[in-house]
């Protein structure tokens, strides 16, 4: 959801990834970080794979980064911003 939110239906997931990078929503290490859960979940959906409680945790992890770091973090910053005082 959070790619078709940002790039829309643009394709395959690697060229979804690249659209994120591209409109800098993600940086190309969190787009690596992020390709190896969507690989996961390829995986789990179409290839047999059964992943474990470890690998389950990775996968939420890195989902979780990613939307704390494109959504949450964002709008707490502009929180924070507008109950700083600014410089005299």
């Amino acid at each position: 959801m959070l790619i078709l939110q940002e790039v829309g239906d643009v394709g395959s997931f690697d060229t979804k990834l690249k659209a994120l990078r591209d409109k800098g929503v993600i940086s190309e290490r969190k787009s690596e970080v992020l390709s190896a859960a969507l690989d996961a979940g390829s995986a789990a959906a179409h290839r047999g794979y059964k992943p474990g409680h470890e690998e389950m945790e990775a996968v939420l992890d890195i989902v979780e980064n990613v939307l704390q770091a494109t959504h949450h973090l964002s709008r707490v910053a502009e929180d924070l911003r507008k109950k700083v005082p600014p410089r005299p």
